[in-house]
Order: C-alpha cells, then structure tokens, then sequence
C-alpha cells in the first residue's frame, strides 16, 4: 500500500500531536470506495481504544475540510502493535538490534524479500544481517518494513 503524501502527512500529524499521541506512520491506498487510509499513532504507556477514536474523529474533520482524498475513503487509526510498521530512517535507527522483516520494491540480485536483525543506518542505508550475510539495503527502495 503506498505510504502517505506529504500534503497527508501536514493534515494528519498536528491534529495527532494536539490528542497528545505520536504520528507513527501511515498508508494510503485503492480506489473509489475501496481507498483505505490506516494511520498509527503511539503514546507513552500505549495506545488506547479511547485514543484511536479520539484521533479519528477530529482526523475525519480535519481531513474532509481539507478534502485532499478527492473520493470516498475508510479511515483506520490504530496502534502500530508488535508487528509494527516502519516508515522512517530514524524509526530503523530505535530499533537496532531486533529483527525485521523488509519487502523492496526493486529486488537487489532477484530478491526482494528480507528478514534479518537491523544492525545500523548509514547514508540513507539500512545495514541488515541474514543468516548469510550483511546487506546495504537502500532506504528509498524499501517498500514496506515491520518488526517481526
């Protein structure tokens, strides 16, 4: 699912912000009525079921005023769990050390699929270890990462 735009990204994350919660990451993605936007948040001490409705009903203000999906759309807002989402070079970076599960978008030698630990981030790279080896995985070609 492709992740979100930054003209997304200005609506949502200051009304995350303003219910106390951290704009984690988020996707969106189909068509017509099938469009789907998920967004994760995370707070301190953990995501509630108050604070997902919380978010998502003044998100849904905010984003119909905006009116930047310009067809009828599903709005999920939820923790991003164990299993979560990475979006970021900096989100890779807090979790050094576990294990992660990344799908690029360009296979690199006829492999697009990787599981391994997360070692560090360097220029725009995330350093990763399989059972075979170290790998250099560009960051701009990774299409969808979650912890495992």
């Amino acid at each position: 699912m492709p992740k979100l735009s930054a003209d997304l990204q200005n609506v949502i994350v200051p009304v995350v912000k303003s219910l106390d919660c951290e704009f984690w990451g988020g996707y969106c993605g189909g068509q017509g009525s099938r469009t789907l936007l998920r967004i994760f948040i995370d707070k301190k001490g953990g995501v509630t079921v108050d604070d997902c409705q919380r978010v998502s009903q003044q998100l849904s203000a905010a984003l119909d005023v905006e009116d930047l999906i310009l067809h009828q759309y599903v709005l999920e807002v939820s923790s991003p769990g164990i299993t979560r989402p990475l979006f970021t070079l900096e989100q890779f970076k807090q979790f050094i050390g576990h294990e992660v599960q990344i799908k690029l978008y360009t296979p690199i030698n006829g492999q697009s699929h990787f599981m391994g630990k997360i070692v560090n981030t360097l220029d725009e790279k995330v350093i990763l270890t399989t059972e075979e080896h170290e790998l250099e995985l560009p960051f701009s070609q990774i299409e969808k990462a979650n912890l495992r």
